[in-house]
C-alpha cells in the first residue's frame, strides 16, 4: 500500500468522523429546542388556570307571539373536563347552572322590554297585515335579534360579563339598535349592579360622565365624530342629558380587558343614523373609585375561550359557529 493510498483512507475516516460529529450536534440542538418548546407550552397553560370557555346559545323564547327571534348570547360551557376552571369545586355541582341562569334572565328581561312595545303596537294596529292572492289578512311579523359579538365580553374565575348589540324592528321599517348586558359573579350566580363596583357610586358616576363627555367633545372615534359634526336634531343639551351622572343613563355596561365598556341606545347621544354607541373607560381612570368588589372583579378580568354554539329549537338566523368578531 502506497503512502498516497494511506492518506486517502485516512482522509475518508476524518471526513466520516466530521459528519458523525455534525449529526450528533444537530440532534442535540433539536432535543434542546423541543424541550424548551414543551416547557414554554406548560408555562403558558399555567398562566391562565382560571380561563373559562364560553359558547354561543340561542336567545330564550320570546315572551310574545308574532316576533321573529334570531341571534344568540354567551353562556359558560358546563363540561368541567373541557374547561381550565372547575366551577363545581368552589360553587357546587350547579355552579355554572346558576351563572348561566342569571345571564339567560338578563336576555329575557331585555326581550320583555320590546315585547311590551310590540303588544302595544299590535293593539293600536289591529289590521297590521298584508293580503296576498286569497286576500286573507296575514299578520306582519316583528323582529328581535341579539348579536353574539365577542367585542365586549370577559370571563374569569370571578365573573362573566357581556354587553351585546341588539336590534328590534316593527313592521313597515321602524328599526332600533340597542344593547343588552349582564355581569354575573362566580360562583354565586348573583347579578352585579354597576353601583356595586364603586365605594362611592355618586362620585364615581360623576367621573365617568366627565370622561365620556370629554371624549365626545374631542371626537376621537367615528361615532363621536358623527355626534359632533353631523347635522342632527338632538343638540348638545340632549347629548349631555344622555350622559348625565344618573345610573339610568348607564344601564348597559361590561367589564372587558380594555376597560369599563358603556353602551348607549340609538338616538340617545346622536341622531338615529349614528346607531348604538359604545365608549370604553380605562380602569386606570377609575382606580381610586373602585370598591373592594370592583377591584377584585377588575383584577380577575380576562378574555374567555370561545367555541362554537349549537342550533336549538330551530331558531332562525343562528347557526353553528355564528360568533361575530
Amino acid at each position: 500500500m502506497t503512502s498516497r493510498t494511506k492518506i486517502r483512507q485516512h482522509g475518508k475516516k476524518v471526513f466520516l468522523a466530521i459528519i458523525l460529529v455534525v449529526l450528533v450536534f444537530s440532534s442535540w440542538i433539536m432535543y434542546l429546542s423541543f424541550s424548551k418548546t414543551s416547557t414554554l407550552t406548560i408555562i403558558k397553560k399555567k398562566e391562565s388556570p382560571n380561563q373559562i370557555i364560553l359558547e354561543a346559545a340561542p336567545p330564550p323564547p320570546f315572551p310574545a307571539t308574532g316576533v321573529t327571534l334570531s341571534g344568540g348570547y354567551f353562556v359558560a360551557v358546563r363540561n368541567e373536563s373541557a374547561s381550565t376552571f372547575n366551577c363545581s369545586q368552589i360553587g357546587g355541582s350547579d355552579c355554572f347552572k346558576r351563572v348561566d341562569g342569571s345571564l339567560t334572565l338578563a336576555m329575557w328581561n331585555n326581550e320583555k322590554q320590546f315585547a311590551t312595545s310590540w303588544i302595544k303596537f299590535k293593539s293600536l294596529n289591529p289590521m297590521n297585515c298584508y293580503r296576498y292572492i286569497t286576500k286573507a289578512c296575514i299578520p306582519l311579523p316583528g323582529d328581535y335579534s341579539i348579536e353574539p359579538s365577542k367585542n365586549f365580553v370577559s370571563a374569569s374565575s370571578a365573573e362573566i360579563s357581556e354587553m351585546l348589540p341588539t336590534a328590534s324592528e316593527f313592521p313597515l321599517g321602524v328599526y332600533t339598535e340597542n344593547w343588552v348586558s349582564s355581569t354575573v359573579e362566580i360562583p354565586s350566580g348573583v347579578t352585579v349592579e354597576m353601583q356595586q363596583l364603586f365605594k362611592n357610586p355618586s362620585s364615581a358616576l360623576r367621573e365617568i360622565s366627565f370622561i365620556v363627555k370629554n371624549d365626545f367633545l374631542k371626537g376621537k372615534t367615528e361615532d363621536e365624530r358623527i355626534v359632533r359634526n353631523n347635522d342632527y336634531s338632538l343638540g348638545w343639551t340632549t347629548v349631555f342629558a344622555g350622559i348625565a351622572p344618573k345610573y339610568s343613563n348607564y344601564n348597559y355596561w361590561a367589564l372587558t380587558s380594555q376597560g369599563l365598556a358603556l353602551g348607549f341606545s340609538q338616538g340617545v347621544l346622536a341622531g338615529d343614523d349614528a346607531g348604538r354607541i359604545e365608549v370604553t373607560v380605562p380602569y386606570t381612570k377609575l382606580s381610586n373609585y373602585f370598591s373592594s368588589l370592583g377591584s377584585y372583579l377588575v383584577s380577575k378580568v380576562q378574555n374567555p375561550i370561545f367555541i362554537r354554539g349549537e342550533i336549538l329549537n330551530g331558531i332562525s338566523g343562528f347557526s353553528v359557529g355564528n360568533v361575530t368578531s
